[in-house]
């Protein structure tokens, strides 16, 4: 139980809100107590109650198990809003003091396609969209190289989980998948899925099918509505048969001189022609107006959202007095401000809901008025969403009735309900009923997908219109484009981007899809051929012999092909076939002005944890090598003290008995690099340091720097070799498994994890081959020093040369997950593989080595 004057003392020390003394509200205080109590909760709160506090203060005041918390959202702006607001409204020091975390450790980033500020999931707190977090439960996570993809899951997985405005997740794809995620999980670690907008009938079911408690409204205290100055507040809604214009906008600003518009419209391209044509009108002027939308860098964005927020937020308080707004989606969710008069096309009702949930937001009186958009009729980008366009016209049927008179309908909790009800409820009932019978194949989708690390699935399993991350630069392959995943970039969908390849063609039966803020097509008319569209990167092919290597872009190369486009989540975009504007955006449209170079793609401004710093190499013995990385894992507050948090829950949850998930990330950090001790190995690291010049050493497994000039480097590979000597060590762990089992279940196996993670500590995948080439097997010399380090590091079991001459036996097919993957064991392993390839990269950057030994460091990271 939590002592409610405890929590209201201790939330006043911790957030930091103009003046006065934070309190929180009644329904905060609940959310708060059914998380620390239950652990799984489901919450559908009206807009405005500050539900983000109400996830977050049980997280920052320490009262919760994981040692981070994962935030998604689904759209970036609304991850910008989040991230902005935890981190300057949480004081850093009193978050540290409940956290028990270091000086300096709290630390609230933002990880996006776009605003890439911590693609290692590093900091406590990680505001993300849901296509990253969950790309990273599944292995193939979008914020890294294709070497890289499965380092993140065991940061999600293990996490305080939070899914903000459930509403907007995809129901086929994302939000089935993290359901069955939640489920596949350690009963104990706490998760939150929040909206104001989902329909009691789709709250209740996902409660049920989550195990989860439901807080909803009722948690909603007189004292809170009092507060909120919810019973103050009157809007009315108004439809009107044909789309609003620039001209009606301004005309009715006019009217109102002095007080503050909102327009929302669906598409991105719409919004910015809008804005344009309100700057242009002398009636209004650019000074007047402000437009949002997905399509802006970080900063630009920031820009507008701060002037937005001073003069249409509570306080009024900005140095822009202007008085119109026009915006996307993106204005749905996360920018707590309020208008008096509210245009908007029309959406879903739950869309809706949000958007005038900006309208009289604390009281007062506003107008709404909801139009269908221009066009076609097709109201995007709703038209791509399965049933999305049925939702619309029941939205549009009902307002049509009720919303259509001149004096509008009164927009009240009741009637709000009731148009939810009569949109949404027959596609929610429909949805839950195909659950139960959706999540054993999902379930299987998953499996295969954690298996093969395909990110082709990525459609599926997350986002039907995935997008991909798009950077503006002149030709990468002529200039330096330094790290491309830390860059700043734009989302757009893959059918947009189809329209740039050669001869490409709508396939039959396909829609126009759109990103998530409404952008369905590029729309330029080309004057000239352009020398190039879009490029990809090649990857390092030799990320197998180096962690240093596996984010590394060796170079580009054009994309041409639908199925190259699918296959890479990051791009280069030639900047003469869009133009950008920090006020207005990104345009799609060609024959503007190009992109000035100014606004090239540049790298983040990162609050979050600091880029890689490698320094130059230097020869390392394995036992050396394996010293720092348990060092490393012991003591950097990323690695082993994160994992303590979890640790009794997951073993509990394998059957393991308490301390085997530490003793497994220790025998795996052991043990990684066991085949660099094979004679073949040995002799080519000498040959490497005998031509650059540099000493030798017994058991060298890094070689000294050689400069400019590098010369020939062959050694066998060394990953499954390791992995094939650490089975005897995994048969000990197992067996003290078995030992302490007392309950007739049968326990996850240590030894399938251990062999997985070093077969796979350079590579997201275990390939089908199992054969282990003579130039990869040991000798006795190399199996001595094996046991040896074994032994010096406190890890059970030694090996010995009884190694199958094809890894295809009984034994090493149980040892693959790839074959056979279990739940409970692929929580597991995403675990270790994380502890592991963290560990064994930070062991070459002198600041992380500094940071977490507490010594002073070389270039190369020795002590």
């Amino acid at each position: 139980m939590i002592a409610r004057a405890d929590f209201d003392a201790n939330a006043g020390r911790l957030v930091q809100r103009g003046t006065g003394q934070f309190s929180p509200l009644d329904a905060q205080f609940r959310l708060a107590e059914s998380l620390v109590e239950r652990r799984r909760v489901v919450t559908m709160l009206p807009t405005g109650v500050g539900k983000t506090f109400g996830a977050t203060l049980p997280f920052a005041m320490g009262l919760l198990d994981p040692a981070q918390m994962v935030f998604m959202t689904p759209l970036r702006t609304l991850s910008d809003a989040q991230a902005a607001t935890l981190s300057h409204e949480l004081r850093q020091e009193v978050a540290e003091q409940f956290l028990q975390l270091a000086p300096g450790a709290w630390r609230v980033s933002q990880q996006t396609g776009t605003t890439p500020g911590d693609p290692l999931f590093e900091s406590p707190a990680v505001v993300t969209t849901f296509d990253q977090a969950i790309s990273s439960a599944l292995r193939i996570g979008y914020s890294l190289s294709k070497g890289r993809r499965t380092v993140n899951a065991g940061a999600v997985l293990s996490s305080y989980l939070v899914a903000d405005e459930l509403h907007l997740f995809p129901r086929d794809e994302a939000l089935t998948s993290l359901i069955c995620l939640l489920n596949q999980r350690p009963p104990e670690l706490p998760f939150l899925l929040m909206t104001a907008t989902l329909t009691p009938t789709i709250a209740r079911g996902l409660a049920e099918a989550l195990n989860a408690e439901l807080v909803d409204a009722t948690a909603l205290t007189d004292s809170d509505r009092r507060r909120l100055g919810v019973e103050q507040r009157v809007r009315h809604v108004h439809w009107q048969t044909m789309p609003f214009t620039a001209d009606q906008i301004a005309t009715k600003a006019r009217e109102q001189s002095g007080r503050r518009t909102l327009v929302v419209v669906n598409t991105v391209n719409r919004a910015i022609d809008l804005a344009r044509e309100l700057a242009a009108d002398p009636r209004i002027g650019q000074q007047q107006v402000r437009v949002l939308h997905s399509r802006f860098y970080q900063a630009h964005r920031a820009a507008h959202e701060a002037a937005i927020r001073g003069a249409f937020g509570k306080d009024h308080d900005g140095d822009w007095q202007g008085e119109i707004v026009v915006a996307t989606q993106v204005v749905e969710v996360g920018l707590d401000i309020s208008a008096d008069l509210l245009f908007t096309e029309i959406a879903p009702a739950n869309a809706l809901v949000q958007r005038w949930g900006r309208c009289a937001r604390w009281g007062g009186s506003g107008k709404v008025i909801v139009a269908p958009p221009p066009g076609d009729g097709k109201v995007y980008p709703y038209v791509g969403e399965q049933g999305g366009m049925e939702i619309v016209a029941r939205t549009r049927a009902w307002l049509e009735e009720r919303a259509s008179q001149p004096a509008g309908l009164k927009m009240d909790d009741e009637a709000e309900q009731a148009l939810l009800g009569a949109a949404h409820e027959a596609a929610d009932a429909q949805w839950l009923n195909a659950l139960e019978l959706l999540l054993p194949k999902r379930a299987t989708d998953i499996g295969e997908t954690l298996a093969e690390g395909l990110y082709e699935r990525a459609g599926q399993l997350i986002r039907h219109v995935d997008t991909r991350t798009v950077l503006i630069f002149g030709d990468p392959t002529a200039q330096t484009l330094p790290e491309p995943q830390r860059m700043q970039g734009f989302s757009l969908s893959p059918r947009t981007l189809m329209s740039l390849l050669p001869d490409e063609r709508r396939r039959p039966g396909e829609e126009d899809v759109a990103d998530d803020d409404g952008e369905s097509m590029f729309t330029f008319t080309e004057s000239s051929e352009p020398t190039w569209r879009l490029k990809r990167p090649r990857w390092s092919a030799d990320a197998e012999q180096s962690e240093r290597r596996a984010n590394m872009v060796i170079g580009w190369e054009d994309i041409e092909k639908r199925a190259e486009l699918l296959a890479e989540p990051l791009l280069a975009l030639n900047p003469e076939l869009v133009s950008y504007d920090p006020f207005f955006g990104l345009s799609l449209k060609r024959g503007e002005q190009p992109v000035d170079r100014r606004y090239w793609a540049s790298p983040v401004q990162r609050s979050g944890p600091p880029q890689a710093n490698w320094g130059p190499r230097q020869r390392e013995t394995l036992e050396h090598h394996v010293g720092t990385m348990l060092a490393l894992y012991q003591r950097h507050p990323t690695l082993g003290p994160r994992l303590r948090r979890v640790a009794a829950s997951v073993e509990v949850w394998c059957g393991w008995p308490a301390g085997m998930l530490d003793r497994l990330t220790r025998a795996a950090i052991v043990a990684h690099d066991a085949g660099k001790l094979s004679p073949d190995w040995q002799r080519g690291i000498v040959a490497f340091q005998q031509a650059i010049n540099q000493p030798k050493e017994d058991w060298l497994v890094h070689t000294d720097d050689p400069g400019a000039q590098e010369p020939p480097w062959k050694v066998p590979h060394h990953a499954l070799s390791g992995a094939a000597y650490s089975l005897a060590v995994g048969e000990a762990l197992d067996a003290e498994v078995v030992m302490s089992q007392q309950k007739a279940r049968k326990a996850s196996l240590p030894s399938r994890v251990l062999f997985t993670a070093i077969a796979t500590h350079h590579t997201p995948t275990l390939k089908d081959a199992f054969t282990l080439t003579d130039p990869e097997r040991l000798d006795s010399a190399g199996l001595g020093e094996l046991n040896r380090l074994l032994e010096v590091y406190g890890v059970t079991g030694r090996v010995n040369s009884a190694i199958p001459e094809n890894l295809t036996d009984r034994r090493v097919k149980q040892a693959n997950l790839s074959n056979a993957a279990s739940v409970r064991e692929c929580y597991a392993l995403a675990l270790v593989t994380r502890m592991l390839r963290l560990s064994d990269g930070w062991s070459q950057e002198p600041e992380r080595v500094e940071v977490a030994l507490g010594v002073k460091t070389d270039a190369a990271g020795q002590g």
